[in-house]
This record gives C-alpha cells, sequence and structure tokens, in this order.
C-alpha cells in the first residue's frame, strides 16, 4: 500500500500537467474542460482569477487532490490488483473520471457547480469519486 500511495504523486503528476489541469479548469462544455492549459503554456508570472494565487501554485494545489485520491484507490485494490496495472488503471482514471468531475464541481460552467453547490476544501470531488 505504501509504494502504491507514493507512486501515485509521480505517476499522477505528469498527466495532470499534462492535460488533467485543462480538462478540469478550462472552459469546455457543462462536462469537461477544453485543452487550452494543456501542458501549462505561458502560466508563469500568471494569478489565477478569483484567488490571487499564482497559477502554477494553483495548478500544484488542485494536484494535491487528484493525488490524494489516487492514494485513496490503492487503498481498496492492495493484493487484488498488480503494481504495473495500478499504475496504468490510476493515469487512465485520474484523466477519464477525476478531471471531468473536478470540472463539474470546480470548473468553470461545470453542471454541479451551476447547482449552486460550494467545495471549498475538496471533499466533494474526492469523496464522490473513491
Amino acid at each position: 500500500t505504501m509504494m502504491m500511495s507514493i507512486i501515485s504523486m509521480g505517476v499522477v503528476a505528469l498527466p495532470w500537467c499534462l492535460v488533467g489541469f485543462s480538462l478540469a479548469f478550462d472552459e469546455g462544455c457543462r462536462f469537461a474542460g477544453g485543452f487550452r492549459y494543456a501542458g501549462l503554456p505561458g502560466l508563469e508570472g500568471e494569478v489565477w482569477p478569483g484567488t490571487g494565487l499564482p497559477t502554477l501554485l494553483f495548478v500544484a494545489y488542485q494536484m494535491t487532490f487528484v493525488i490524494i485520491a489516487a492514494a485513496i484507490i490503492s487503498g481498496a485494490v492492495v493484493e487484488r490488483m498488480r503494481f504495473g496495472a495500478y499504475v496504468a488503471f490510476i493515469v487512465l482514471w485520474s484523466l477519464l473520471v477525476y478531471a471531468p468531475v473536478c470540472h463539474w464541481v470546480w470548473g468553470p460552467g461545470g453542471w454541479i457547480a451551476e447547482l449552486g453547490a460550494k467545495d471549498f476544501a475538496g471533499g466533494t470531488v474526492v469523496h464522490e469519486i473513491t
């Protein structure tokens, strides 16, 4: 379990920075964001709207939630799934499940956000999908 939790930090960080953050926080449709932030182009020195935080700090802060969620999953699959399969699973899961649900709750135009839901601590996204 410990190795699965630790590997989730490195394995999930790369797809999050390449495309996951964009799918979660770019304007798109009600169900997923676009690809404007894919690869995090030109975000250094920018401030994330409505927060006053540097954008790359906001990216890293949001990345902690996907890492924690992947680590929670490791507790459910330990000794039931091979290590390589777990690594492949959390990469796909972070992009195909976590990023869209994150967009629903926190992203611009997300349908849960439009219903008026407020989530300041990250519990809604993490608990809905783990």
